[in-house]
């Protein structure tokens, strides 16, 4: 009986699948995962540039909230749903903010003033088998304001 279970080669297709199928698997999560995390790289350095040249051409208009909501809307969709807040150059940040916007201004609105904006980002992958680790991005940009 044992000698007919061993040449018996039904089930060995399963097995390969099964090994084949796992490791497969794996590198479609991994490659998911870093195309997500260079997207929410790309949103951020797209979004901080987006608001920082609304910011130099509308002085007049520069606040921390006006410069966020630029931010937001050139972001929205490569961040997806995640709201980030806005903060003065130098304020706390609170624990655990998951995504936030920085803004500073050297010499106030006034033209020749330098606007620094600063956006970090929490990423976490969709999952952990691929051994991808949480990581915080970040994305900073420094013009000069021009009228």
């Amino acid at each position: 009986m044992s000698a007919r279970l061993l040449r018996d080669r039904r089930g060995t297709a399963a097995l390969e699948f099964a090994v084949a199928g796992t490791v497969v698997l794996v590198l479609m999560l991994a490659i998911y995962d870093v195309g997500m995390l260079f997207m929410a790289q790309r949103g951020l350095d797209f979004g901080v540039d987006k608001a920082a040249r609304w910011g130099v051409v509308n002085s007049a208009s520069v606040t921390t909230a006006n410069v966020l909501a630029q931010f937001q809307s050139a972001s929205s969709v490569m961040l997806g749903n995640t709201t980030c807040q806005g903060f003065a150059s130098g304020a706390t940040i609170p624990a655990g903010t998951a995504c936030y916007v920085t803004v500073g201004l050297s010499n106030g609105a006034q033209v020749g003033s330098l606007l620094t904006i600063v956006a970090k980002y929490s990423w976490a992958p969709a999952s952990t088998i691929t051994g991808i680790t949480a990581v915080t991005l970040q994305s900073t940009v420094a013009l000069t304001i021009q009228n």
